[in-house]
């Protein structure tokens, strides 16, 4: 059998010492012709940067291959970081820039840079505490998943399927399960019986969605090359731990992405984009969300930056990196989870915006030519795209999906299901559900989010209508209507879902953790509307961090930790 993980390793490495061979080489070859001395060449910019990514290369192909722990990986990244300093550094040599990093660092600082770092770092070190607080085994779907990151990590192998399933594992996962109470803090459809524990997941969680090998595979190869390099040598328990801080390593870059689209969105105004940004890195539940194992961690980074290219689109027009990148964060969305259908939807979308804005007026024949060419060309790539999904495998759609499309069958599962109770759902999850749901907040939480989420509505509708500040240019406004198309498709998306598998019979309910894939969707309209209907004396970025901070703190040591521990 081949070892994907160690030969994907080994090619790093040996790619690094080839490249440095070469390097040599051609030095050898430069000293012959030249008659400059072989270190002088080798100190040269050109040949540091070449030397320096050769072994960067070299480092990650050893940490990838470590087997000596925590300890050996990290040292081969620490000095994989030298060298990419260094690259940077020669790079910048190179091109005749400056490479002092002090007075670079001083022009960095004078921005708004700073308080954005400060503010990820401060929801990754809050994320972090989540992780830790919350038992192993507790978090939605989390030994799912850890089952097949498990499988991955063991069999050496990218991508997992049903037929590789290994029972054993299974039941070891099980017994540490039964040793942090699952039955008591978990969420299955049996009885506890000690003496007789489940042999498998399906006796559990129903034989629809006991196993998780249908998920699409792309985090579950992360996560099993973490568990593998840094998580071999100890309990199935705490490797759940372990690979919940690497869910919020993800988070990190999340983080960084929802800053990037609000700054870009509100360049002016450098208040609301930190404001923004806050609330994401400190909002309770997503910051549970990103502490559990699961994919939705990956899947979120992914569809978030395929919007942020998709921002740019509506703003610059399709421009060959928007395009590219865009697929290819749309792409790397699908193959993370179901969720990431929605990154498919964002380019033929936000082509078709930026094309209302660049030739809206009078109809010409040139314009409807264009027009219609932008029409089409988005249709073939929703089509194009609709295919990949289709053909992945991996939607697993119910037997007859299509006819019952065609006949009308789901308007009339829409009629009879309890559309209000996945509403409260949404509404709960979002405020402050946690676990397996069955650590919520007190009431009075619950209605005092309901009536300022009412009223953000409200006062997004007032700014978009009368903006009370500078008036949004039409790309800004073109924009706002991508972000509410989104979050509008991701609950079509997440609703639709216990519409057509039916999940919502066996107890299922759509969380909210489903729509933070849109997250700058979310936000960006809250805190426009709070800003809007707040006082001007409420308009305090450190009053809403202290807000956060303060709900995070309750949180943590008021529900999770007394629930979990006490």
């Amino acid at each position: 059998m081949i070892d994907w993980f160690e030969l994907v390793g080994d090619s790093f490495w040996i790619g690094g010492i080839s490249l440095l061979l070469i390097q040599l080489s051609y030095a050898l070859l430069r000293r012959a012709e030249t008659g400059i001395a072989l270190r002088a060449l080798l100190l040269q910019p050109g040949f540091r940067l070449a030397g320096s990514l050769a072994l960067l290369s070299v480092c990650i192909g050893l940490a990838a291959n470590s087997r000596r722990g925590l300890w050996e990986g990290g040292f081969w990244l620490a000095l994989a970081a030298l060298f990419a300093a260094e690259a940077w550094r020669s790079d910048r040599q190179r091109r005749g820039l400056p490479t002092q990093v002090r007075p670079l660092l001083r022009q960095w600082l004078q921005g708004q840079a700073p308080a954005a770092l400060a503010l990820i770092v401060l929801g990754v070190l809050l994320a972090a505490l989540y992780a830790a607080t919350v038992r192993p085994w507790m978090q939605p779907d989390e030994p799912r998943h850890f089952h097949v990151a498990l499988h991955v990590a063991r069999l050496r192998q990218p991508v997992v399927w049903y037929n590789d399933r290994v029972p054993a594992w299974e039941r070891e996962i099980i017994a540490e399960m039964e040793a942090h109470d699952f039955w008591w803090y978990g969420y299955s459809l049996i009885g506890w019986d000690p003496e007789h524990l489940p042999t498998s997941f399906n006796q559990i969680w129903g034989v629809a969605y006991g196993l998780a090998f249908f998920q699409q595979p792309l985090y579950y190869t992360f996560a099993g090359l973490w568990l593998q390099t840094w998580a071999a040598d100890v309990s199935l328990s705490q490797a759940v731990v372990y690979l919940r801080f690497f869910n919020v390593l993800l988070l990190a870059f999340s983080l960084f992405g929802v800053y990037k689209i609000a700054k870009l969105l509100f360049p002016a105004r450098p208040q609301l984009t930190l404001a923004i940004l806050a609330f994401a890195a400190l909002w309770p539940s997503h910051l549970a969300a990103n502490a559990g194992v699961n994919n939705d961690a990956l899947v979120e980074l992914t569809v978030i930056w395929a919007l942020f290219f998709a921002v740019r689109l509506v703003r610059d027009g399709p421009r060959l990196a928007n395009v590219v990148w865009l697929l290819a964060f749309g792409l790397l969305s699908f193959y993370t989870k179901r969720s990431g259908l929605n990154a498919f939807v964002l380019f033929p979308l936000a082509l078709l915006l930026w094309g209302s804005g660049r030739w809206a007026g009078r109809w010409t024949r040139r314009r409807l030519l264009i027009g219609g060419g932008l029409a089409g060309a988005a249709l073939v790539s929703a089509l194009a795209l609709a295919l990949i999904a289709l053909r992945s495998q991996r939607l697993l759609l119910p037997a007859g999906f299509a006819a019952d499309v065609w006949s009308g069958q789901y308007w009339q599962e829409v009629s009879s299901a309890p559309l209000g109770l996945f509403a409260s759902a949404l509404l709960r999850t979002f405020i402050g559900w946690f676990g397996w749901l069955r650590t919520p907040l007190p009431t009075p939480f619950y209605w005092a989010g309901g009536a300022l989420l009412l009223a953000a509505a409200c006062g997004f509708l007032f700014e978009l209508r009368r903006p009370r500040r500078a008036a949004l240019a039409g790309w800004q406004k073109r924009v706002l209507w991508l972000l509410v198309a989104a979050l509008a498709i991701q609950i079509g998306f997440v609703v639709g879902k216990e519409i057509v598998y039916a999940s919502w019979r066996d107890g299922s309910l759509p969380q909210a953790r489903y729509l933070y894939p849109v997250l700058p969707a979310l936000a960006i309209p809250l805190l426009m509307g709070w800003g809007r209907l707040a006082p001007a004396r409420w308009h305090s970025l450190s009053l809403l961090i202290i807000g956060l901070l303060i709900f995070n703190i309750y949180v943590l040591a008021f529900i999770l930790y007394p629930f979990f521990w006490l």
